[in-house]
């Protein structure tokens, strides 16, 4: 029963984890991205430091 806890830990934390991912993978402005400009979610460099924002928040909380 102890092992099956650590599986599911390990499990969600994985995908909590990857989740910051589907903002690189799906155009889509959801979520945080829906509060960007357009001008900035069309540069690249914009858009990566969005997410490199979004996965420093993500990881100290």
């Amino acid at each position: 029963m102890r092992i099956l806890g650590w599986i599911m830990f390990a499990f969600f934390a994985i995908g909590v984890g990857l989740y910051p991912i589907i903002y690189l993978l799906i155009d889509a402005r959801f979520g945080l991205l829906s509060s960007k400009s357009a001008e900035l979610l069309a540069n690249q460099f914009g858009r990566v430091l969005s997410i490199h924002i979004f996965f420093s928040v993500a990881l100290h909380c």
